[in-house]
């Protein structure tokens, strides 16, 4: 087991954090933003990301969140379509739908749905160092953290 500094609360630091987590490591999340707010626009998640998110078990949760999508266009600047796609077979291959979703939808769904943990708002990272054998880290406007696990 080893423990985790995970820098950034996005979709992607979130979803790090459920997999680590899954593995029975520890893990210490930190974000620049001083809350989660509702910014962004909407996101696909393939067939193959709900397929990942089903394996950290939130598929469930992230689909009641959003719409399944069966057929993409890419459009021009007029609206005429350029090329459509049908997406079900990739759904009928990997059994998981297409979802369309808010991202910041998909991001709370991704913090709410993890245990209690550290996670600190409103920290800024101004450097990493690393003298063995433990990284070290600094904020220039917060105070430091208590030291990792």
């Amino acid at each position: 087991m080893a423990h985790f500094l995970i820098i950034g609360a996005g979709i992607g630091g979130l979803a790090t954090a459920h997999g680590l987590l899954q593995q029975g490591h520890t893990v210490q999340v930190i974000e620049a933003a001083p809350e989660l707010r509702e910014i962004g626009a909407g996101v696909v998640l393939g067939a193959n990301a709900m397929q990942a998110l089903s394996k950290l078990g939130l598929q469930e949760t992230i689909q009641a969140h959003g719409t399944p999508i069966t057929k993409i266009q890419l459009r021009d600047e007029q609206g005429g379509v350029l090329q459509t796609v049908d997406t079900s077979e990739f759904t009928r291959q990997l059994g998981f739908p297409n979802l369309g979703i808010h991202r910041a939808a998909l991001q709370k769904a991704l913090l709410q749905g993890l245990p209690p943990m550290p996670c600190s708002w409103a920290f800024r990272l101004s450097g990493l160092s690393k003298p063995p054998p433990v990284c070290g880290r600094t904020w220039p406007t917060a105070p430091p953290l208590p030291p990792m696990p």
